[in-house]
C-alpha cells in the first residue's frame, strides 16, 4: 500500500517518544513470532515431586499464560505412604486444579516405608510375622504345598538373620509367649515350642487322630493364654502345658477339625470354629460355655475372631459366591447381626 511521505513523517513523529520509552527487549514470543500487545501475562509453575509417585505434572519447571488452569494428580507408589502435595506452602488435595494467576510452586512429597528388606533361603508364604518384646522378628516359611519344608526365621530389628529352626513340615505364622518362647505348628498340626536362642523347648504331636484333614486355607496358630497355657488348634482344640508340652486337655464335642487358630477373651474363654460353621466358647477348664452356628450349613470360617473392648466376638465367613462378617455375643453367643460383604 502506498503511503504518501508527509504521511511517513508524521506517523513516525508520533512513534518516536514512544519507541524511546520503551525498554530494550526480545519482542518475539517462543515461536518467533511477533506478541500480541493484548495476549496475557506468562507465569511460572515450578513443580517438586518425591520419587514414591505416580502423577502429573512431572518435576520441573513450566510456563503458563494468566488464563490458564492446571492439572494435577499424584498417588503413591507401592512401598510408600504419606503423601502430602502444597501449591505456594499451602496443603491441597492429592489431585485438582491450580488457576496461574502469579508464579507458583507445586510439591508433591512422600515417605519411603521400606526400612530394609531380607532376602531368605526359602520362600515365606501365607505368613504373618510375629515381634519379640526385644523387637526380634519371627516368621515362617507358610504351608503353600509347593514350598520347602518348613522354616522358622529370627530377623533382627535391623534385618539381619539371627538363627533358624527347621520343622518337619511346612509351617504356619509363628506366635511369641510373655516368657520368649515362639510357638510355631507344621501342616501336620505338629506344635513346636523353641527357644529365644533357636533351641527346641519342646515338640507337642499328642493326637487323638494324627492322620488329620490338612487345609491350604486359614492358619492354624496357638493361643498363649495369660498364665501359660498354649492352646493348639488341630482336630479339635487342646490345651498344652507351656514348661513340659503335656497335654492338659481336649475339647471337640462333634468330632470335627479345626480350620482357624483360636482367640482367647480377658475372661479366659477361648472361642475355636470345629469343622465349617460350628462356633464354640470353651471355658479354661474344659467345658462348653456355648455353641453357635452360622446362618448356613454351607458357609464356612477360616479367620481368626476379633473382639472388641466390649468382649463382643467378630467372625469373617464365605459361602459360595458371598461373604459376611458375624458379631456374636460373649454371654450366650447369640448372634447379633450378620453384614454381607
Amino acid at each position: 500500500m502506498f503511503i504518501p511521505p508527509r504521511f511517513r513523517i508524521t506517523i513516525l513523529c508520533l512513534l518516536a517518544p514512544l519507541l524511546a520509552a520503551a525498554p530494550a527487549c526480545d519482542l518475539t514470543d517462543d515461536d518467533g513470532d511477533q506478541p500480541d500487545p493484548g495476549d496475557p501475562t506468562k507465569y511460572t509453575l515450578t513443580i517438586e515431586v518425591s520419587d514414591g509417585l505416580y502423577g502429573i505434572p512431572n518435576a520441573g519447571t513450566m510456563f503458563f499464560f494468566e488464563v490458564d488452569t492446571v492439572i494435577y494428580y499424584y498417588s503413591l507408589k507401592t512401598g510408600y505412604s504419606e503423601l502430602s502435595v502444597t501449591v505456594d506452602g499451602a496443603a491441597v488435595p492429592d489431585s485438582g486444579s491450580i488457576v496461574m494467576d502469579r508464579d507458583r510452586t507445586l510439591r508433591a512429597m512422600c515417605n519411603e516405608r521400606q526400612i530394609w528388606k531380607r532376602s531368605l533361603p526359602k520362600e515365606v508364604y501365607y505368613c504373618a510375622p510375629a515381634v519379640g518384646d526385644d523387637g526380634t522378628i519371627y516368621v515362617s516359611t507358610g504351608i503353600w504345598n509347593h514350598t520347602d519344608w518348613g522354616t522358622l526365621y529370627a530377623v533382627s530389628p535391623a534385618g539381619s538373620v539371627l538363627w533358624h529352626f527347621d520343622l518337619e513340615n511346612n509351617a504356619y505364622s509363628p506366635v511369641v509367649a510373655p516368657d520368649g518362647d515362639i510357638y510355631i505348628q507344621d501342616y501336620r498340626n505338629n506344635c513346636y515350642a523353641v527357644s529365644p536362642a533357636g533351641g527346641l523347648v519342646w515338640k507337642f504331636d499328642d493326637f487323638d487322630r494324627p492322620m488329620h484333614v490338612n487345609y491350604d486355607v486359614g492358619q492354624r496358630v496357638p493361643a498363649v493364654a495369660g498364665d501359660g497355657t498354649v492352646y493348639v488348634p488341630a482336630d479339635g482344640l487342646y490345651a498344652v502345658d507351656p514348661a513340659t508340652g503335656g497335654r492338659l486337655w481336649r475339647f471337640n464335642p462333634i468330632e470335627q477339625h479345626c480350620r482357624q487358630s483360636p482367640v482367647i477373651a480377658a475372661d479366659g474363654t477361648i472361642y475355636i470354629f470345629l469343622h465349617q460353621h460350628d462356633f464354640y466358647a470353651v471355658n479354661p477348664d474344659n467345658t462348653q460355655k456355648w455353641h453357635a452356628q452360622l446362618a448356613n450349613d454351607w458357609e464356612m470360617s477360616f479367620a481368626c475372631p476379633a473382639i472388641d473392648q466390649a468382649g463382643n466376638i467378630y467372625v469373617g465367613a464365605e459361602g459360595y459366591d458371598s461373604s459376611w462378617v458375624y458379631s456374636f455375643r460373649p454371654a450366650d453367643g447369640a448372634r447379633r447381626w450378620r453384614y454381607p460383604v
